[in-house]
């Protein structure tokens, strides 16, 4: 830190009274002319705003940020005890200079001389050079908790100090501060009236929300327009989403028009109005723009903000059809990213319209999950106008009624939208999932769907939609849902699971006449979804109303397996005799007679992924749907020596960054195409981009290794490329060349940070060599990760040419075993593995099929291997179709968090393995 001493502060001042704007100081200063007269910023360990000359800008955990007349008694007199214990002054306060919070992530860069990324982007725009890193590490740091530092900026960081980002702000000044105190307020909520529902409707509510919905909503705002930063006609796209989704709901809906940087831009409000007291106003709110280190191409956003706004959309869902006795507001705002600039505009004409703003609920961030620490990090001011008391509520409610663990931080809140509404005088907090400062894809192009956890997303949201319905008193009752199962051709109906898709609402199951229901649900629409081994699920759409019992009826059919048949040809169209054909998830195996055609059954309905195998080619794979009792033909797949990019490589799976085509810089190893990180450009900042290998089979082999050219020229050490592997879809393990390496990449918004990678310049195109016999027998995915740092950016990483070799077992090389029916593996021990598709709070059954006896064990392992469960100890089962029941527990008998897990059958001759999924 580098703070001021009373010495040099006082020779700074009689120097240069210009640096207070230009006034000179007077003597007997108070608040009503604090502002025209010479001020000192100072901190301090009381807060002591029942003084009328303090004006407390932000308060940290453990101290307050202020101003103080420049001749206060208590700053002048070096003898006064209160000098050493309450204050510490740090410079002349200056209206006009560049002082920021910064979050102390940031602070660590500027500490190591680097730009953060969002500063370099915003600089960037603006055509304005970087900094040198003495000159950023020469930034002053004021004050700092283990969260926040308050900086003062040099004047070539104006730019960086108008458009913050990074949950960084500009510190209020004396006149915003005033704001937020000298407001009327209009009194805090009756929360201490009886509510007017108990504890099981507030749960109830907490349930009925969906991620379901909110992901068809983020599915739109985050993959289809790719980015939202706040410029783009992506913004305006999403912008109109919002809006046209009020609007369905029946809300009173409008855009809230502003300008900002040359931009005509607004925010979305719907509004439901109170029928008790329309002027009281509760107001729940979340950002809709992005931003990434390539905005305008890609800043999906999906956890900042699509997670939050698509909260708010969710929660005039469930509210728009209720009656309440006070009015709401539901806002999506624009350019938050550009320093909270759409909330400040829309806070200023709340205040000017002297709008009853009784509380505002911001949500930013919401998804991410690291299941290390609380859940929650809740936080607001005690400063000004007090939200300590919403803070109570939305505690109380996320502990009880979703389940979190909740941080609330000490000090103030900042760099999100509930701050403008502060500084009116308008209550505010934000909600924000607790790993928000660790979070990798932060402002990055990976800020993708699949990083969201679904259960701490629907959980936040639900606190925060619970609150809003308590502060503003929904009225009627709950309904009730009822319902009959029957099993087509007289089949038991006893023991069937039932779910209300994708909320938290516990599951039922089936009495022995097929009944079950749901006593307590908020109204709305639920799709209730039936499953029981052997049978393909049924579901029912059914609107449950206020007061009364919905009823439902659904019929199980028995699931029949099918087949599918095809040939296998090389790449000049010659069929290949002795290729193995397998199907991810089955023991069962075909091999191609002379004519290189096959069959393989029994296989149940649904997704499939089929691996064609043969000597001196590369595996073939094809992903198909089978219907029920489906006879499928014509399943032909090809089979190439070398995998060359030619053609579009439809069944490559690629993330932002890496593309396929010409590059007119790195050429191709042959022919023209090849995958490489932006063709005929440089990588972005902060990048994180894949490229997935489809899904192969590592069965027949006794030996794998995978070969590929490269060529790359990346900053050296700390951009850089690997090629990682995985076995379940869940642990990605790094893969070590025969080659080596270059060295460890490091870099502070780098995905690979910490990790081996190619790094640096490969002088041309190069061959390299990835042993993947450790991965026998499994079915495996292969990917290409590349990172980067926020700093150098460079032409990036290529690839072509790619061969995967081995040695196979005798029978896929002589086709001795060419029978055209399947064959098993293992000796026709396993038909097949059966499981629900999700967990929901309750049970799933797991159903196995065994054509032969065999000794065996089930269990439930969790995605880094250990057992999470024992389902069958070791044990000789008979032939047939058995059934075990997990209740989503560990050994211990403790909660398994959501996610993906594996149920695997262990037996002597024969091994299975299916994903089974956890919701919460």
């Amino acid at each position: 830190m580098k703070f001021r001493t009373l010495v040099g502060l006082l020779l700074l001042f009689a120097l240069s009274t210009s640096h207070g704007a230009g006034i000179e100081p007077n003597t007997g200063a108070s608040d009503a002319d604090a502002a025209t007269a010479g001020l000192a910023l100072v901190k301090s360990s009381e807060r002591l705003v029942e003084e009328a000359e303090w004006i407390a800008l932000h308060r940290l955990e453990d101290t307050v940020v202020g101003v103080l007349p420049a001749n206060h008694p208590d700053l002048l007199d070096s003898d006064t005890p209160r000098l050493e214990s309450a204050f510490g002054l740090l410079e002349l306060y200056d209206p006009q200079a560049c002082y920021l919070l910064i979050p102390r992530e940031i602070l660590a860069a500027l500490d190591r001389g680097e730009l953060p990324g969002a500063w370099k982007a915003t600089l960037l725009r603006r055509d304005l050079p970087e900094l040198t890193a003495a000159e950023l590490s020469s930034i002053d740091v004021l004050a700092e908790d283990h969260t926040l530092a308050l900086v003062r900026l040099p004047e070539s960081l104006r730019a960086v100090y108008d458009e913050p980002g990074s949950r960084s702000q500009r510190l209020p000044t004396v006149e915003e501060r005033r704001l937020s105190t000298s407001r009327s307020a209009h009194g805090l909520p009756e929360m201490t009236r009886a509510l007017r529902h108990d504890s099981t409707y507030w749960q109830a509510v907490a349930d009925a929300v969906s991620s379901d919905r909110m992901f068809t909503d983020l599915d739109y705002l985050s993959t289809t327009l790719l980015t939202r930063y706040f410029s783009t006609p992506q913004m305006e796209l999403a912008c109109e989403y919002a809006k046209n989704s009020f609007d369905a709901l029946g809300l009173d809906s409008w855009y809230d028009f502003f300008s900002h940087g040359g931009h005509d831009l607004k925010n979305v409000v719907g509004v439901k109005t109170g029928t008790v007291d329309s002027t009281q106003i509760y107001l729940i709110c979340g950002h809709l723009d992005s931003i990434s280190g390539d905005p305008q191409n890609s800043a999906p956003g999906a956890e900042d903000n699509g997670s939050g706004s698509a909260g708010v959309l969710e929660a005039a869902r469930l509210l728009a059809s209720v009656q309440t006795d006070y009015t709401i507001y539901f806002v999506c705002f624009s350019a938050e990213e550009q320093g909270l600039v759409g909330s400040n505009h829309f806070a200023v004409w709340a205040d000017n319209q002297d709008l009853d703003i009784r509380a505002v609920l911001n949500m930013d961030m919401t998804g991410y999950h690291d299941p290390t620490g609380e859940d929650l990090w809740i936080e607001g001011f005690a400063e000004g106008t007090s939200s300590v008391w919403l803070m109570d509520i939305l505690e109380d409610n996320a502990e009880s009624f979703a389940g979190l663990f909740v941080y609330r931080y000490g000090g103030e809140g900042f760099g999100s939208d509930h701050v403008p509404f502060h500084n009116h005088g308008f209550p505010a907090v934000l909600s924000i999932e607790n790993e928000w400062s660790s979070y990798s894809c932060y402002h990055n192009t990976c800020d993708t769907v699949d990083q969201l956890n679904p259960w701490l997303w629907r959980s936040i949201t639900a606190s925060n939609v619970v609150t809003l319905a308590q502060l503003a008193q929904v009225q009627g009752e709950a309904g009730a849902l009822a319902g009959t199962v029957t099993v087509a051709g007289g089949g038991d109906p006893a023991n069937v699971t039932l779910h209300l898709v994708a909320t938290g609402y516990p599951e039922r199951t089936s009495d022995g006449t097929g009944q079950f229901s749901w006593d307590t649900l908020f109204p709305g629409e639920y799709t209730v979804l039936a499953e029981k081994a052997a049978y393909l699920p049924a579901s029912s759409v059914v609107s449950v109303v206020s007061g009364e019992t919905a009823n439902v009826e659904l019929v199980l059919e028995p699931l029949v397996p099918g087949s599918i048949e095809g040939t296998v040809y090389t790449a000049e169209g010659t069929p290949i005799g002795g290729a193995a054909i397998e199907v991810e998830g089955y023991a069962i195996i075909a091999f191609t007679g002379p004519d290189g055609s096959y069959t393989l059954g029994p296989l149940w309905p649904g997704s499939l992924n089929l691996c064609a195998t043969a000597a001196g080619r590369i595996p073939g794979t094809l992903a198909l749907e089978l219907g029920q009792a489906e006879q499928l033909a014509g399943v032909d797949l090809s089979l190439t020596t070398v995998m060359d990019f030619e053609d579009d490589p439809e069944d490559l799976m690629a993330t932002s960054g890496w593309q396929w085509g010409n590059d007119g810089a790195t050429g191709a190893h042959s022919g023209t195409n090849v995958w490489g990180t932006i063709l005929n450009g440089n990588y972005g900042s902060c990048a994180d981009h894949r490229l997935d290998l489809p899904p192969i089979s590592l069965g027949r082999y006794t030996d794998a290794t995978l070969s590929v050219w490269v060529w790359y020229q990346a900053e050296s050490g700390y951009d850089g490329g690997n090629l990682s592997v995985t076995t379940d879809g869940q642990r990605w393990n790094l893969v070590t060349p025969v080659e080596l390496y270059d060295a460890t990449i490091e870099g502070t918004c780098n995905p690979l940070d910490g990790q081996a990678g190619f790094t640096g310049n490969s002088g041309g195109w190069i061959l390299r060599t990835f042993p993947l016999s450790a991965q026998i027998p499994n079915w495996v995915r292969l990917r290409f990760n590349f990172g980067s740092d926020s700093y150098i950016s460079d032409n990036g990483w290529y690839i072509d040419d790619l061969i995967l070799s081995g040695t196979l077992t005798s029978s896929a090389v002589n086709g001795s075993n060419q029978e055209s029916d399947s064959r098993l593996a293992g000796g026709d021990r396993i038909g097949s593995l059966h499981i629900s598709p999700s967990l929901t709070n309750g049970q799933t059954t797991i159903a196995f099929h065994l054509r032969t006896e065999e000794v065996g064990s089930l269990a439930v392992y969790a995605p880094d291997g250990r057992v999470l469960a024992e389902l069958l100890g070791r044990a000789l089962m008979p032939s047939g179709v058995h059934t075990r029941v997990w209740n989503g527990r560990d050994q211990g008998g403790n909660l398994a968090p959501a996610g993906i897990y594996w149920v695997g059958w262990r037996g002597e001759e024969s091994s299975l393995n299916r994903k089974v999924l956890v919701v919460r």
